[in-house]
């Protein structure tokens, strides 16, 4: 036994021994990091689906409370609403509830808070009325928002709007108050929980903890306090973020969050996302405890190795070994060792057990390039759900982009970035308002000032990410123009970039060969000559000419 570990603890067998495991530490470390860092982007991505998730439940809410204001000041206006006519909202309140399900009930109440009339019940006392809400239209002679109300009999949650009816001369003649069914509401959060991952639970709490929304199984739970106090005190302390959190029976779930504004309550209310961690971080996990057991069974396979034999062409194979490591850890994740002609079956064995390993690094890296492009296509996506007016518009300009650049000499590995710019070049549109993007007439001076400001959004969105700053030159520079008459750098001629050049041929040429609401698309030969007659004005001369060859010779 003394002479076996003399013999392994020799000075050169030592030697190899230390210096093959010091080659596979980077490998052990790469996957540490990888294992932090992929966790690190599926939380980011969580926060990032949560604010994309805040801001289409806000935009529903805004829209439906706009259009409530709306309605109540034309109705508000009617003649006989004025002359706080009964028998009149006996047969117009019915109509409106008919026409609109998000309403309840309306009803009419005279300035001493006697109650005309209400499309639910007739006429009843002033008992039934929002009392508080009363009051504060009565002193502001301004609409306002009652209070979140569970009705004890239903379980039907809603709210009281009211709207003060002022005659002409500025006389405040009685109140209108209509009851919102937020249930409503409900139904779009419900289907906008329907996209997110299996096992998400999505929670809608006010300041004080009282639960509005709760899907799924949602009549258990609206109306009644979040239940995990300690839990809800972090969230409104951090306002917005993720958080581990392990719950009674000891199950870890991962919170995402953030306070939304609301139309429809009197105060902030938080909107929270969840699910549990096994279903998050299940593949990343996996993959971590495969990779760690392939380099432990490749050093166990090495040691034994090491023990019982070590030979010339162990040396060779070990060389080989060390040189592939090597290359993986300065990032070459495609490297493989070679099997040398006459290697033992140890040696095959361990060489291709550090080829798996390679094979399975390589993998994780495709998967994880695989999910930012998911990421890309979900941001236009979102992107397209506000605009509807340009929906197809990334795709096709991204597909004709990629064409037109590999026609135009740029180089194949340049190519994804190219992809990437132009399916993300109206990403800045993010931080335009509804307002001046859906607008359907032409846009004044000051609303222009402000879409002209969404390439630099853009710029300042996507250059901050590592993976997407060599794609950001088409997002940011492709309303630039030849004779330097664009936006918003005013750059001129070749000193915009190349990718930001091709990418405004395509993308006139994709808008005038599309219909729009405010126009047919273009014929094909006179879109063809407007493009040749901006050459050198709009676009570069040579890219105009290679482009007008490729359309014909492809017949695009």
């Amino acid at each position: 036994m003394g002479s076996l570990v003399a013999n392994f603890f020799s000075r050169f067998k030592f030697q190899i021994f230390i210096f093959v495991f010091l080659a596979m530490l980077p490998a052990f470390l790469l996957n540490l990091y990888q294992l932090e860092y992929e966790r690190n982007r599926e939380l980011g991505e969580a926060k990032y689906t949560m604010m994309q998730l805040i801001d289409l439940i806000a935009q529903q809410e805004s829209e439906m409370f706009d259009s409530t204001r709306q309605l109540l000041d034309a109705v508000s206006k009617l003649p006989e609403i004025q002359a706080l006519d009964a028998g009149f909202c006996r047969n117009y309140f019915q109509s409106l509830l008919q026409s609109f399900g998000r309403y309840l009930d309306f009803y009419l109440v005279d300035v001493n808070g006697n109650m005309i009339f209400t499309a639910s019940k007739g006429k009843v006392s002033e008992n039934d009325m929002n009392i508080g809400l009363f009051n504060d239209i009565l002193a502001t002679r301004a609409p306002s928002l009652g209070s979140f109300r569970m009705d004890p009999d239903t379980q039907q949650p809603s709210v009281d709007f009211g709207y003060p009816v002022v005659s002409s001369g500025g006389l405040l003649k009685g109140i209108l108050i209509t009851t919102i069914d937020l249930h409503y509401l409900s139904n779009f959060e419900r289907e906008v929980r329907a996209k997110l991952p299996s096992g998400v639970i999505l929670t809608k709490v006010d300041e004080d903890g009282l639960i509005l929304l709760h899907e799924p199984h949602a009549d258990n739970y609206i109306g009644k306090p979040f239940s995990a106090r300690a839990l809800f005190s972090q969230i409104k302390e951090k306002k917005q973020g993720t958080l581990l959190y392990t719950d009674s029976d000891n199950t870890k779930w991962i919170y995402a969050f953030a306070p939304m504004r609301s139309g429809f309550y009197r105060s902030n209310v938080y909107v929270i996302a969840k699910i549990p961690d096994t279903a998050i971080f299940f593949d990343i996990n996996k993959r971590f405890y495969r990779n760690i057991l392939i380099i432990s069974a490749f050093l166990v396979v090495l040691s034994v190795l090491l023990l019982f034999t070590l030979d010339p062409l162990l040396l060779h194979q070990m060389k080989e070994l060390t040189n592939a490591a090597l290359k993986m850890k300065s990032g070459e994740l495609g490297v493989r060792a070679r099997i040398l002609k006459g290697a033992s079956i140890e040696v095959r064995q361990l060489t291709h057990a550090f080829n798996t390993m390679a094979i399975s690094l390589e993998k994780s890296r495709l998967e994880l390039i695989d999910s930012y492009e998911t990421t890309l296509e979900g941001w236009v996506y979102a992107l397209d759900m506000r605009d509807n007016e340009t929906t197809g518009h990334s795709k096709r300009v991204t597909d004709l982009s990629v064409q037109f650049a590999r026609a135009a000499g740029v180089p194949e590995n340049q190519l994804p970035d190219i992809r990437r710019g132009a399916l993300l070049h109206d990403i800045g549109k993010i931080g335009v308002p509804d307002s001046i993007l859906k607008k359907q007439g032409p846009l004044t001076d000051e609303e222009w000032v402000v879409m002209k400001k969404h390439p630099e959004v853009a710029q300042k969105m996507l250059s901050k990410i590592k993976f997407l700053k060599p794609a950001v030159d088409i997002p940011y520079c492709h309303h630039e123009k030849w004779d330097g008459s664009g936006y918003p750098r005013g750059l001129k001629g070749e000193k915009i970039p190349l990718s930001a050049r091709l990418f405004a041929i395509v993308d006139v040429w994709d808008a005038l060969n599309s219909d729009r609401p405010y126009r047919k698309a273009w014929p094909r030969e006179k879109a063809l000559e407007y493009i040749k007659q901006e050459a050198g004005k709009h676009f570069d001369p040579r890219l105009v000419e290679l482009f007008m060859k490729m359309i014909q010779e492809t017949k695009l």
